[in-house]
């Protein structure tokens, strides 16, 4: 995320990445300084990429998917406290209705 790759023109991608957030977010990688670009999703052969292929407004043409965030695995809470934390002061009484009761 956040790469600057400079005259960067086409993506290709090999298979679906597992999002429409993902890819949405690979393609952007290009045409950020002409402001055109190419973005090309090359299948694989597994069911989820195939059906894709037939019904491309599924990628086009909805809103990314919505972020899942398992508070009670203590591995993902810490890194997500720790990328907040870098962010802004953490204030338990009000993010831990964000973070779980765990967060403190």
């Amino acid at each position: 995320l956040g790469v600057d790759v400079g005259g960067l023109d086409v993506t290709i991608h090999l298979g679906f990445p597992g999002s429409v957030a993902s890819l949405r977010q690979q393609s952007g990688r290009a045409g950020r300084r002409q402001g055109e670009s190419l973005s090309l999703l090359l299948a694989f052969e597994g069911p989820l990429d195939q059906h894709l292929m037939r019904h491309p407004e599924q990628l086009f043409g909805r809103s990314v998917e919505s972020v899942q965030l398992d508070v009670h695995n203590l591995d993902v809470l810490q890194q997500h406290l720790t990328c907040a934390a870098a962010e802004a002061p953490l204030l338990p009484h009000m993010d831990a209705p964000f973070f779980g009761p765990r967060m403190g």
